[in-house]
């Protein structure tokens, strides 16, 4: 099993995608998500995204919960830009969640907006745009998904470590051990650490 946590509607073939996003009860019920497109209620993303079938193939997964899954049944894990998005008690659990769950030997990889390139690019008469990008904090999107938390490498590694992993190696984009990489990465310039248990 290969598990994608936080896929919202990026879907990797043979991973098992996971979120916990409204869109994948909708997109249970017959009718619904035609409705609320009728309704104006869909962006062109979401609306393209229930006719494809991409919110039917997640399953729902709150990283913030013990995962149902057996402790070393995992060969691989990814995340993409989702730690940010949790407060920094959740992102530890997640951390260590997804220790349990790998196999021996079995990598996780993690990417997240590196803070040191982030605040590298801040500019004193641009203070109000720097708050509003590190913490997502643009009108058009719902305080839900605001980040609450961001990493560095030393940062990272050091949660990571604190999760029990004991060996973790800094990568460039789409290049590492990770099953898939060269497909499953998706933002350039992003931190990528892979973990391996």
């Amino acid at each position: 099993m290969k598990l994608h946590l936080g896929a919202f509607d990026q879907i990797h073939p043979g991973w098992v995608n996971t979120d916990i996003t409204p869109h994948i009860y909708i997109s249970r019920v017959p009718g619904l998500s035609r409705a609320l497109d009728a309704a104006g209620l869909l962006n062109a993303r979401q609306s393209r995204s229930y006719r494809d079938g991409t919110y039917r193939q997640l399953r729902k997964l709150d990283v913030s919960r013990r995962f149902p899954l057996g402790d070393n049944t995992v060969e691989a894990i990814h995340t993409s830009h989702m730690l940010a998005s949790l407060e920094r008690h959740d992102a530890q659990h997640c951390l260590n969640e997804c220790f349990r769950v790998l196999k021996p030997g079995g990598v996780f990889r993690v990417s997240v907006e590196d803070l040191d390139a982030a605040v590298a690019g801040y500019r004193p008469e641009a203070a109000d745009q720097f708050m509003e990008l590190i913490f997502c904090l643009d009108a058009s999107k719902k305080a839900k998904n605001r980040n609450w938390w961001h990493y560095n490498e030393f940062t990272l590694s050091d949660r990571l470590r604190q999760a029990g992993f004991p060996e973790i190696d800094r990568c460039e984009y789409r290049k590492g051990r990770c099953p898939d990489v060269e497909t499953i990465d998706s933002r350039p310039g992003s931190l990528f650490l892979e973990a391996i248990k």
